[in-house]
C-alpha cells in the first residue's frame, strides 16, 4: 500500500535510514528502549509479529513514515498517539500494515498441505459424520491464497462432496482481506498450484 511504498522510501530495503526520515532539530529521532518494548508488546499482542532485542532499528526505520505523517516529533509522541488519539484506531491499522508481513501464494507448504489431507480431514471426518459440517479458521489468511487452497482440496475430496464447508479467513490487514475478497490473482501467486486445479478452479 501507500504507506508501505513510503516506509521502504524513507527507510531502504535494508532499515538504513535515508534523509527524508523525520528529523527533530536536525537529528533522526530514535526509538527509546522503553518506548520499543511497549510498542513491540503491543504488536505481538495485536499480529503475532514478535520484534527481538536486536530488531529494534528495524522497528524504529519502518516507523519514521508514520511519525513524519501524524507529525510527531518523538517516538513517546506517536505512542502517545495510538494511546490516546481520538482516531487512534485507524493509525493503528497504518501500523500494523507495516509490521506485518503478507507473503503467500496457493498451495504453499505442500508437506502440511499433505498432512492436512492424511491426517486432518479423516480426523474430521470422523468427528463431524452426524453433522457433515466442517468449520475451519484461517487465521492470518492475508489475501486469501491459504483458505482458498483449502477449499479446492476439500472440494476434491471425493467423501466431502455432500458436506457442508466453511472456512473463515481472517487478518489484522483490511487492504489485504479486501484483495482476498476480490478473488483475483496474478501468476506468482499461483505458480506452485497444479494446471488441472487452475483450469478447474480459476479464469483467465
Amino acid at each position: 500500500g501507500a504507506d508501505a511504498e513510503a516506509a521502504v522510501s524513507a527507510a531502504g530495503s535494508d532499515g538504513i535510514l535515508s534523509r527524508s526520515s523525520p528529523r527533530h532539530n536536525g537529528k533522526i529521532m530514535q526509538l527509546t528502549l522503553a518506548i520499543f518494548d511497549q510498542l513491540r508488546t503491543l504488536i505481538y499482542e495485536k499480529t503475532g509479529r514478535h520484534f527481538q532485542d536486536n530488531k529494534k532499528y528495524l522497528l524504529e526505520s519502518r516507523l519514521q513514515v508514520r511519525l513524519r505523517e501524524r507529525h510527531c516529533k518523538t517516538f513517546e509522541e506517536y505512542w502517545h498517539l495510538l494511546r490516546y488519539d481520538a482516531w487512534r484506531d485507524k493509525e493503528l491499522i497504518a501500523l500494523f500494515e507495516l509490521v506485518t508481513t503478507h507473503e503467500t501464494y496457493f498451495c504453499r507448504d505442500a508437506g502440511q498441505l499433505q498432512a492436512f489431507v492424511d491426517v486432518a480431514v479423516p480426523a474430521l471426518l470422523k468427528a463431524n459424520e452426524r453433522t457433515h459440517r466442517i468449520r475451519i479458521w484461517s487465521a492470518a489468511c492475508s489475501t486469501g491464497d491459504e483458505p482458498y487452497t483449502l477449499a479446492m482440496m476439500l472440494f476434491e475430496h471425493q467423501a466431502l462432496a455432500k458436506w457442508t464447508i466453511e472456512i473463515l479467513g481472517s487478518d489484522i490487514s483490511e487492504a489485504v482481506l479486501a484483495q482476498a475478497r476480490s478473488g483475483r490473482y496474478g501468476p506468482y501467486a499461483v505458480r506452485q498450484m497444479p494446471a488441472s486445479l487452475r483450469q478447474k478452479y480459476f479464469t483467465e
